[in-house]
């Protein structure tokens, strides 16, 4: 345990936290946030606003009541599959008037392995005014985020970083700049070689479509040659219009370090117990 660590990253998942907030309750955008199930948890005032629809309208719904049954299992297949879903949809307010929308919506994995949540941004484009401008400033706002977020994320390609954010950086101790640069030799050489089979074998298969459990742990390897464990969450994707593999990693060498030690210190207190050669005997208060 390390309590300044600990507080920092404390700290920093507040601020994180904090940020998220702001920018769902001031932005010009509708933001919705789903749970597992697809059902809405919370909405935000510019999504209330555009369609009419009150919190208390909203308890128990899914989004099928704006898009409508067909496009909304459309969206959400593809975010269970694919982890994100991006296009223009048709969708209607509360009183039927239709509207035509762009939506960007993703998963937000629960410790970098199932979807715990869906979010969903969502910009009315019905009439086609100051669009592009506000999209794009609504894109680099949660560009920024995912860029210092606390969970890793890495998109491979053709066994090279097409990207990756600061966290990767932290965990391998190389700058974004260089692991972009990576050869594919270099690429696999990040993981353990004991591992490499294992690892470069499964996004071989995942690739071409073979159904390989998304999350499992791994040993990386730093730039300073340190060994980590790595639990990896990873599933197909595209990036700029060609296949890849995203992952969402989480360093828990400490936690399996802690975990190693309390084993081996009731390992060793129980080989005390067998090896005792002195009469242990447990009575009552009363002597018995």
């Amino acid at each position: 345990m390390n309590p300044g660590k600990d507080k920092i990253n404390s700290d920093n998942l507040h601020q994180e936290l904090s940020l998220y907030r702001h920018i769902f309750t001031n932005s010009f955008d509708c933001i919705a946030i789903l749970n597992s199930e697809g059902e809405y948890i919370e909405q935000n005032a510019t999504h209330q606003k555009l369609f009419g629809l009150t919190d208390f309208d909203i308890i128990g719904e899914t989004p099928s009541v704006i898009f409508g049954e067909d496009i909304f299992k459309k969206i959400i297949d593809r975010l269970k599959e694919k982890g994100a879903y991006t296009g223009e949809v048709h969708a209607a307010d509360k009183n039927g008037n239709e509207l035509t929308t762009t939506i960007s919506a993703f998963a937000l994995r629960k410790n970098g392995i199932k979807p715990a949540n869906y979010v969903y941004i969502l910009r009315n484009i019905t009439e086609g005014e100051g669009v592009d401008e506000e999209l794009k400033k609504s894109e680099h706002k949660y560009r920024q985020l995912i860029e210092n977020s606390l969970q890793a994320i890495v998109i491979i390609q053709d066994f090279r970083i097409v990207y990756t954010n600061k966290s990767f950086s932290s965990i391998t101790g190389y700058t974004i700049d260089e692991l972009l640069s990576f050869t594919p030799k270099e690429t696999m050489n990040i993981v353990h070689p004991d591992d490499q089979e294992m690892v470069w074998g499964n996004l071989k298969k995942r690739l071409v479509g073979l159904d390989i459990p998304p999350n499992y742990h791994f040993r990386g390897v730093g730039k300073d040659g340190s060994t980590k464990i790595l639990d990896l969450y990873e599933s197909k994707t595209e990036f700029e219009g060609k296949p890849a593999i995203q992952g969402f990693i989480l360093d828990i060498t400490d936690q399996v370090d802690t975990q190693k030690a309390l084993e081996k210190s009731e390992q060793n207190y129980k080989i005390l117990i067998e090896n005792q050669t002195d009469l242990i005997v447990k009575v009552d208060p009363e002597g018995r």
